[in-house]
């Protein structure tokens, strides 16, 4: 569970060797991070320069950054609690496949020094909670949290700063695209912060292909049918689906992403065809394909129909062209 969880989170260490980049580990700042109105009162005497928090941007954190995320694409960033860095828009051209950024934070102050330093179209600011994003579900391809979480720990009272820093996290992934990454770049330990936080997405990480059953089909007739391969952080499977309720085989995959959109998995239909039941014989055959998916491998459709129908005495495919005609 703890590898799914790293995979969901990156977390990127920072040592420092410049005592000019200012480390949440910093005792004059500790107490305070987590309030508003010190935030306010630093962008008040900091108004007319950008502030990096924690490190800058450069080529080795970018090629960091990539290699960490290299399965994604990268299309839409959010950067969450952006204060006035511009470490998220030097990243953004550093991407090719990124087309857009969305730099978020509290202060209006600090988002307008941003914005009169920028002249990109593909860039915007956006005042908000950044703990309680507002966006819809599934939406960013990269999300950049630079120092943001580390603020949320700040906070004196642990069972608030635990609790905010649990439902913060919650809401950020909630707003990733089912692949996407959420990248947290910290000065602090990266395994206090996944060991605290492990508890809490333990239904969101455990049971991801357990809960999506290998077969659900009509309990008899003749029907359309997908084969649909479900892509997990961790693994991969092979799921079949099958109903008389469906004119198209599309509408089949779109009732299965529907039934699923809450789960982070990548979905794909790899093919289709028809199966024919028949419970009072005990027998299933596969054949047929999708116009619109293609020809499903029906071998590994049969495997898994097997395993559900376990003492069934015929479950065989075929794609011969005259069993095709006459059933």
């Amino acid at each position: 569970m703890q590898k799914i969880a790293q995979n969901l989170i990156k977390t990127i260490k920072i040592q420092f060797k410049q005592s000019h980049y200012l480390s949440s580990s910093n005792n004059d700042w500790t107490d305070n991070m987590s309030k508003k109105s010190f935030w306010q009162k630093f962008y008040s005497k900091h108004s007319t320069d950008t502030f990096e928090w924690l490190i800058q941007f450069d080529d080795s954190l970018s090629s960091l950054i990539e290699n960490a995320t290299d399965s994604v694409n990268k299309s839409l960033i959010l950067d969450v609690g952006c204060g006035t860095s511009q470490f998220s828009h030097k990243l953004k051209s550093s991407m090719p496949s990124a087309n857009f950024l969305i730099c978020s934070d509290f202060s209006h102050q600090a988002l307008e020094l941003l914005r009169s330093k920028s002249n990109s179209q593909t860039i915007d600011f956006v005042q908000c909670d950044c703990k309680k994003l507002p966006y819809r579900h599934g939406l960013f391809d990269l999300i950049i949290d630079k120092g943001f979480t580390d603020s949320l720990l700040k906070e004196t009272n642990t069972k608030k700063s635990i609790q905010q820093t649990i439902d913060s996290i919650d809401n950020h992934l909630d707003k990733l695209d089912n692949l996407g990454f959420l990248i947290q770049i910290t000065d602090e330990d990266p395994e206090l912060r996944i060991s605290g936080i492990l508890d809490h997405f333990a239904e969101l990480v455990k049971p991801i292909m357990d809960n999506i059953a290998n077969v659900d089909i009509d309990e008899s007739g003749r029907f359309k049918y997908i084969l649909i391969k479900v892509k997990s952080s961790e693994n991969e499977k092979y799921v079949v689906r099958g109903y008389a309720w469906a004119e198209f085989h599309a509408d089949i995959l779109d009732e299965f992403e529907k039934a699923n959109r809450d789960r982070r998995v990548a979905i794909e239909c790899v093919g289709g065809g028809r199966i024919l039941h028949e419970p009072e014989k005990k027998s299933i055959l596969v054949y047929g394909y999708s116009l619109g998916f293609g020809l499903a491998d029906h071998k590994i459709s049969v495997e898994l129909l097997k395993e559900k129908f376990a003492d069934y005495n015929s479950i065989t495919f075929s794609n011969d062209e005259w069993v095709l005609k006459t059933i």
